[in-house]
């Protein structure tokens, strides 16, 4: 336990606190209890701190008689720390418009602002915020393929993807590369602090208009993925050739099959994935990944 200035007041006495105890603002931790504890009178100073400490079952007790000593509980206190914010946008008006309305809270700080997607990564390796709040589109490497690397490279940091795109594939993509959180920009700004106060505290959180339509559109995909694992591996072979393009003739000879049998390949993948013609065949490869776009 420890004021600003390092300093330990008399009548205070400081029971053992490990590393793990404190919060990772922290830059020390004390092992020797005995040397903590002060006389009547006494005063010491050290010369390094800590910003917080969790209480244990032997928290400290100070002295009600010490005007220094401060009646706020260890629990006020880590209350009080704030959530480091990265903004990554790149329109600086933007970032400075949410840096003055985020800063307004006593509970957010915004440690760094980035323009584009290297910089994002560069600052969140630099910073360690709590919290990125990630556009899009953004040059050199868009914000889906930054999230994708944050989260593959397990940083230790929250992200909330913050954007105009309302559109359920988006979203549908976000929640592939695991973000946080999803809000779009015309929320208002409650929305955005509860968002943040929700992701910080290990929750996700989707904006609330776009769930029910992403609801819809999971349940369709699950649909989609068991239909998918009906199909034989010919069938998946001929279902990726329909989806580049290839006639029956074409999908024949690169495969050394008659085209009779390629029409049944076909017939048969039809009636598996529900679809009509051979447009809805490459549009169910594509959005089940069995085929890539280029």
């Amino acid at each position: 336990w420890t004021s600003d200035s390092g300093n330990f007041y008399p009548g205070l006495q400081v029971y053992y606190i490990h590393s793990r105890d404190i919060q990772k603002t922290g830059k020390g931790y004390f092992t020797d209890a005995s040397s903590l504890v002060l006389k009547p009178g006494e005063k010491k100073t050290y010369s390094f701190k800590f910003s917080a400490v969790r209480a244990g079952d032997n928290s400290p007790q100070t002295s009600a008689d010490d005007p220094n000593n401060s009646s706020d509980s260890v629990e006020e206190r880590e209350n009080n720390m704030s959530v480091n914010i990265l903004l990554a946008d790149d329109h600086k008006m933007i970032r400075e418009g949410l840096k003055q309305l985020l800063e307004m809270y006593d509970d957010i700080k915004v440690v760094g602002e980035a323009g584009d997607g290297f910089e994002c990564l560069n600052l969140a390796d630099k910073t360690h915020p709590d919290v990125i709040l990630l556009d899009i589109n953004m040059p050199n490497l868009d914000g889906l393929q930054v999230l994708n690397i944050i989260k593959t490279q397990k940083m230790d940091c929250k992200v909330i993807v913050l954007t105009i795109h309302n559109e359920i594939e988006y979203l549908i993509k976000a929640i592939d590369f695991n973000c946080d959180g999803y809000i779009l920009k015309d929320s208002d700004f409650d929305t955005l602090k509860n968002a943040i106060m929700t992701v910080y505290e290990g929750q996700t959180y989707i904006e609330p208009t776009l769930v029910p339509l992403l609801n819809v559109r999971l349940a369709e995909r699950d649909l989609m993925k068991d239909k998918s694992k009906e199909l034989t591996r010919r069938e998946v072979e001929v279902l990726k050739m329909i989806a580049s393009g290839s006639s029956n003739k074409e999908i024949a000879s690169t495969l050394s099959i008659s085209e009779r049998t390629v029409k049944n390949h076909v017939s048969n993948i039809f009636k598996k994935i529900d679809v009509s013609d051979r447009t809805q065949a490459a549009v169910f490869a594509i959005k089940n990944d069995i085929i890539k776009l280029k």
